[in-house]
């Protein structure tokens, strides 16, 4: 296990798009502890694309010898238009997506917080930090 293992010391961002969902496991000072990549399959509808991010997620956690229990939060980088003070995705064409819950259900699954945003937005937040 690694040596930061209280909650509060790490974080699982995710960007998922029509194709490929990847996941990366960070201690609290941002150092990146593993990743884990899927395919999407948005072909399967709403609810198993939100199935397959929460088991991605889970894979880099339990990858990295953790338990959800050791994650915070979840930071999400979603295609299309979102609100995301109201964890929502208003569209995304690439997966036919339309005014998609998406925080309630994803934190349904994860029994942690989790936080939406445009993906392009999440990017450019990176690379500023």
């Amino acid at each position: 296990m690694p040596a930061n293992d209280k909650k509060s010391d790490y974080v699982v961002g995710v960007d998922f798009g029509g194709t490929k969902i990847y996941a990366g496991l960070f201690t609290a000072n941002l150092n990146l502890v593993g990743t884990s990549k899927m395919t999407t399959k948005a072909m399967r509808g709403q609810g198993a694309v939100l199935d397959r991010i929460a088991r991605c997620v889970k894979d880099v956690v339990d990858e990295c010898d953790l338990t959800m229990g050791n994650v915070r939060a979840v930071g999400i980088g979603a295609p299309g238009v979102v609100d995301p003070e109201a964890g929502r995705i208003i569209v995304a064409p690439n997966l036919d997506w339309k005014d998609v819950p998406f925080e309630k259900e994803l934190e349904k699954r994860l029994d942690v917080p989790v936080v939406l945003q445009n993906h392009a937005n999440a990017a450019l937040v990176g690379i500023y930090e």
